[in-house]
Order: structure tokens, then sequence, then C-alpha cells
């Protein structure tokens, strides 16, 4: 029976991909880096001038600025009353009241630490139209403290990103670019020497991994202080067995991220060195297409089963009779 079956089997010749070899490495990349941080104290002046128009005998005050998030502001103020009809205009600096003009007169002065300026119009005659016009005119000068950040670094981490710092999958293929440099660096047969003594000639191939790692500093209260991105790459050499027409696949099955912050010398210095470790676990495989000559029969599909069993109908249930009380 077995021999009628070997008869009846064909030859068929199928085309299958082949690995020639296959190895496993961990490559380890060192990247030093140098951060500035921002200075301590920046700078920053404003105009802000309008136009206003107010009701006269108002029970509540007309914010003309007021500054959000900022500190040590120092504002040169110029108000001018053009129109009031006889009613006098109060002038408010951090809800304290510093001068009233009247009509066609003008208030000019600098003023520190200022918060918010406020104005009101009064008058001795019972109005509430709209009568208060006048310029307003505000020259800002502030200082925007923090404490610097490099002075409270307490800690940093790492992570693979794009090269915009969006974090990454390391196992994603297109995350870590691991690719053959045929074209900068042909394949050259080169002859080594086993463990057994015996002499192999296999390919010699240089391989580019390249990315982008993020690093994020973190301070005494674990808020980040700053993110910065920095590019890595590194060239391998491998020796494998890769004739004509195959080509190198690359998976990573591993990737570990670590940065140290070098001690500072100068106190006062804004720059700060990392030591960027980066770990990579690689598969590497030389793959080609080749032709297999196997043994086998084809198959045709068989006749569908016939159904002929016949459902029974649904029977109706008859009425429930109905129960006198």
């Amino acid at each position: 029976m077995q021999l009628a079956e070997l008869k009846s089997e064909h030859k068929h010749c199928i085309r299958t991909k082949k690995v020639f070899d296959w190895v496993n490495r961990v490559v380890h990349i060192k990247e030093k880096e140098v951060i500035s941080f921002p200075q301590r104290k920046e700078k920053f002046k404003d105009c802000i001038c309008c136009d206003f128009k107010i009701k006269c005998n108002s029970n509540s005050r007309t914010l003309l600025w007021k500054g959000y998030g900022i500190d040590h502001v120092t504002a040169t103020i110029k108000i001018k009353l053009t129109s009031s009809c006889g009613c006098k205009l109060d002038i408010f600096v951090n809800g304290e009241k510093i001068n009233s003009i009247c009509e066609g007169q003008s208030f000019c002065g600098t003023i520190g630490k200022v918060k918010h300026i406020e104005i009101q119009c009064h008058g001795k005659e019972k109005k509430s139209d709209i009568c208060c016009c006048g310029e307003f005119e505000v020259n800002i000068h502030y200082t925007h403290e923090e404490e610097p950040c490099h002075m409270d670094i307490k800690d940093a981490i790492c992570f693979l990103s794009d090269e915009k710092g969006n974090p990454l999958d390391p196992y994603d293929h297109q995350s870590i670019k691991c690719e053959e440099q045929n074209e900068d660096y042909p394949r050259e047969n080169t002859e080594l020497t086993l463990q057994n003594g015996k002499k192999v000639t296999l390919q010699k191939i240089t391989v580019l991994k390249s990315g982008f790692i993020t690093v994020k500093f973190l301070n005494s209260k674990n808020k980040v202080c700053m993110v910065c991105t920095f590019p890595f790459l590194e060239y391998e050499t491998f020796h494998l067995c890769a004739p004509d027409g195959t080509k190198l696949k690359c998976k990573i099955t591993d990737f570990e991220c670590k940065v140290k912050i070098m001690p500072q010398l100068d106190k006062k210095s804004n720059c700060i060195k990392v030591q960027i470790f980066i770990q990579i676990c690689q598969s590497i495989q030389v793959i080609g297409d080749v032709k297999v000559k196997v043994f086998g029969t084809l198959c045709n599909p068989r006749e569908d089963i016939k159904d002929t069993t016949i459902c029974p109908p649904l029977e109706i249930p008859r009425d429930c009779p109905l129960i006198s009380k």
C-alpha cells in the first residue's frame, strides 16, 4: 500500500525563504552630551495703549490692565481724560487710589510692583451715561525670575523617541533604523578559522543602527524641568554566511536606556554633562529565496453531502379554555 502511494506521488518544485545564517548580539552605545539651561533671569518689555469710554457714577471700577503669571512689574502709566461731562476720573493701582483728574487733564507716572490698573468716574450730578472718555497707555518692564533648573536637578530618565521627542515602541521595526550599509561598505569575503580548526569563508557585513533618545530632567519635586532629544548611531561589523542575492533581516528583541548626570565642577555654570547608556539586543538573519523539491499528490475537493432530512412542521398550541370564577 505504501509503495502504491509513493508511485502515485509527483515531484513538485516550490520557492521559499531560507535562513542562511543567524546570530544574536548585544550592542552597547555610549553618548556624552552637554546641555545648556536658560539663564536665571529674562527681561521683557511691552507697550499697551487703548481708548476707554465708561459710565459716570458707576458702582464698580473698570479694569484697564492686569498681569497674569508675571512678577516684578514696573509700569509707566499715562492716562488722559478727553471728555467727562463735569465728572472726575479716579485712578487705582493695586486697589489703591493714586490720583484724580478732570476733563482735559492727564496723569503720568512710573510705579513699581504693578499688578492691576483700574479707573472709576464719578460726579456731583446723578448721571449714569457714558460720558468719561479718554486715552490709556502703559509701558511695562518686568523680569521673569525662576529658580535655575540645573541647580535643582535630582534625577533624569531617557527613552526611545522620534526627532520631536514623542515616545516610540522599541520593538516596532520602524523605531530604530537597522540596515545594511551595502553601498558605502560592500560585502567582502573573509576567511576565518573556527574553534575546531576548520577554515570557512564568510562575508563581512556593515550594519548601521540609529535613532533618537529623549532625556527628561526632574527636579526635587519630581517635576519635569527640561526635555532634550539627541540622535544616536552605531556601526557594527558582522561575519555571516551571506551569498549573493541574500538580504539582511534585523529585529530588535530588547532595548534599555539609562542616563547619568555627571558631577558639576563649576557651580555657576548653566551647563551640565550627561552620559547616556543604550543597550540594544538584536537578532540578525541572512535570508534568501531557494527552490525546494517536494513529493506530493494533487488534491481535489470532495463532493458535498446533501442533507435530505425534512424538519417537522411547527405545531401551534391551542388556546387555553377560560376558567370560570
